[in-house]
């Protein structure tokens, strides 16, 4: 299926390009099904579009796509959108999530290996600060995101993590905040978007460590004395 198209690549994509889309909860595949036929192509698009409604192919892997203002990046790369990622986070992250299998499922399909030279961020490419939201969720930074898509994406080619030295050390994200009230906190586990209230002991427990509405917790061993109290309240959010 062809909605729009940059011209034909004539060979397999070389690597991947995970973008967020900056949209709202209406922003789904239904809405760029619509949109895209009216869009000027050249103001940017992606191969693939996933949502709480599902996958979107805009264009074919075999044509090029400008997605990422890099023309080698344009010419080479394959490209998927994460949708509604400035919606609901618990529905963005099972978006990133199905977006990872997709991925995961065409460079194996590619011959390709999940590594910093086959996938890549819309950052590393040009002056963006997209996937903001996905950079946001996984440690801050460029460098974390990317280890996480690359954990992530050789997880599920492999059934295991080969993490580089880089990225050693596992782990778990979370983001905690209140319902606007303070009086009642939620626990969203970053990798599934599995959502759960905190009880009052667990609350205090991580609010005595100093752990505020939205973190990124570390499970190693070098933060396990530094996490105290919070360490065991979040347990069993594993």
């Amino acid at each position: 299926m062809n909605i729009t198209n940059a011209g034909v690549r004539g060979y397999n994509p070389t690597g991947v390009v995970i973008h967020n889309d900056a949209g709202s909860n209406g922003a789904n595949t239904g809405f760029y099904n619509s949109w895209l036929p009216n869009h000027d192509p050249e103001n940017g698009f992606a191969h693939v579009y996933i949502a709480s409604d599902g996958r979107l192919q805009a264009s074919d892997f075999s044509n090029m796509a400008w997605h990422c203002a890099n023309s080698y990046g344009n010419a080479n790369y394959a490209s998927w959108e994460v949708c509604q990622s400035e919606g609901d986070l618990s529905q963005f992250l099972r978006n990133e999530q199905a977006v990872l299998d997709d991925v995961a499922k065409y460079m194996k399909q590619w011959g390709l290996t999940p590594n910093r030279d086959t996938v890549k961020l819309h950052q590393e490419l040009s002056a963006t600060s997209c996937p903001r939201r996905s950079v946001e969720a996984h440690g801050g930074t460029v460098e974390s995101c990317r280890s996480y898509f690359i954990a992530e994406l050789n997880k599920r080619l492999t059934g295991r993590n080969t993490n580089t030295n880089t990225e050693k050390r596992k782990y778990k994200m979370f983001a905690i905040y209140s319902d606007g009230s303070n009086k009642q906190l939620y626990i969203l586990n970053v990798a599934t978007g599995k959502e759960n209230k905190i009880t009052n002991d667990e609350r205090k427990a991580i609010l005595a460590d100093n752990v505020m509405k939205e973190m990124v917790v570390d499970f190693g061993k070098a933060n396990r004395t530094s996490l105290g109290k919070s360490n065991e309240a979040l347990k069993k959010f594993r």
